[in-house]
């Protein structure tokens, strides 16, 4: 779910105050789901929204908008592989 990543990247476009709408009602129901979209939409897409590559949005945010589970903790690896070793 990437609520506020714009169109051309698979999100649906949405502000911020939409997806701190979307995260609260998801919560009501069950509190790890809402913390889950937290993380991926708040700190990963943010992340390679405003420090991210062209090639790193056009590869990772398409995808990060379907497949929500597996995807997060791949770029959440990734993210620390470069810093840890890359000096990123």
């Amino acid at each position: 779910m990437s609520v506020d990543v714009p169109t051309e990247y698979g999100g649906s476009g949405q502000s911020f105050f939409a997806l701190v709408l979307v995260i609260e009602e998801m919560s009501k129901i069950d509190p790890s789901v809402g913390l889950f979209l937290d993380l991926q939409n708040t700190l990963i897409n943010r992340l390679l929204l405003n420090y991210g590559t062209e090639e790193q949005k056009r590869d990772y945010l398409p995808r990060m908008a379907k497949d929500l589970v597996l995807f997060l903790f791949d770029v959440l690896l990734l993210i620390i592989m470069k810093i840890r070793f890359l000096g990123w």
